[in-house]
């Protein structure tokens, strides 16, 4: 098995190059659920803003597509 905290420090330190003050946007589904903690604290170690996650569910694009208004499908939704 995959060592999750050394993955998250390669991603971080080698492949991202994270620096202080940083945002990473994390986008995966559920099944990534460790290394998406492991890359969490990472980031949060090195300095980095608190990361967006994204994550999918499965059943949640195909719901937005059949359900979602005209509205909603042309436009994004405002700022508060």
């Amino acid at each position: 098995m995959i060592d999750a905290d050394k993955f998250a420090s390669l991603l971080c330190d080698w492949s991202l190059e994270v620096r202080e003050r940083d945002y990473v946007l994390l986008s995966t589904t559920t099944l990534a659920a460790p290394l998406i903690r492991a890359v969490h604290r990472a980031l949060l170690e090195r300095g980095a803003w608190t990361p967006g996650v994204r994550v999918a569910v499965p059943g949640l694009a195909e719901d937005f597509y059949r359900l979602a208004s005209d509205e909603q499908l042309d436009n994004f939704p405002p700022l508060e």
